[in-house]
């Protein structure tokens, strides 16, 4: 009776080593996992911070090419064309019975050698009548666009078209009556396009040949070969 006492003492003392044994594992395991858990977070991070300068460089890369760019044009521009602020004084800055509204400049770009700097004035009087002032630089050495309706009257426009010729320019004009419209436009040295359109206003050839007249185009001719 006493042996199997004993041997039953023996038995539930290992028992409770065992017990003992798998509750220290179990502590153990979450740390593990905390482990597991922290690396994977960290290689994300790297991930992260990876990702992050290469966006950052292909950025910088982009910026570079653009100011790139730019400068080229702007370059290009200098070689070819006049300044936005050089057309604006070839353009009236006042005209009697009307008053000044905003004017504009700026420039369009076909490509690293082609680019076309425009400059605009327009005026209104207290009837609500209009008068806009257009002048394009397509740049020395470039090809104005369709710049054969300066040389053949076009045919497809909502009116009939007039020729127009005067010493260092030529192009066409014509009257829109029902919309009160003018237009006269014309190539000059094969390189600047000046038009003038009149808006509000009953037909006047005569008159809408004087506001054309008021730009002096020997003097936009002489500035480009500076």
């Amino acid at each position: 009776m006493a042996f199997r006492l004993k041997i039953s003492k023996i038995i539930l003392f290992l028992f409770s080593l065992f017990v003992i044994s798998c509750q220290d594992s179990k502590i153990d395991e979450p740390i593990e996992i905390i482990s597991e858990v922290q690396d994977h977070t960290a290689i994300k991070s790297d991930n992260i911070d990876s990702l992050r300068k290469l966006k950052e460089v292909e950025y910088l890369e982009r910026q570079e090419t653009q100011t790139k760019k730019a400068e080229i044009i702007e370059q290009v521009s200098k070689e070819k064309n006049l300044t936005k602020e050089v057309l604006l004084t070839f353009l009236p800055d006042k005209l009697t019975g009307f008053n000044q509204l905003p004017s504009n400049t700026g420039k369009t770009i076909e490509n690293d050698t082609t680019i076309t700097v425009f400059a605009k004035r327009q005026f209104k009087d207290d009837k609500g009548r209009v008068i806009i002032f257009d002048l394009f630089d397509y740049g020395k050495g470039n090809s104005v666009l369709n710049s054969k309706i300066y040389e053949m009257v076009p045919t497809d426009l909502d009116a009939p078209a007039y020729s127009v010729e005067l010493p260092n320019a030529k192009g066409f004009f014509y009257w829109l009556d029902q919309r009160a419209y003018g237009h006269i436009e014309v190539l000059i040295e094969k390189r600047f396009v000046l038009m003038v359109r009149l808006s509000g206003f009953n037909r006047d050839d005569e008159m809408l040949h004087n506001y054309l007249k008021i730009i002096d185009i020997n003097k936009i001719i002489k500035s480009s070969k500076n």
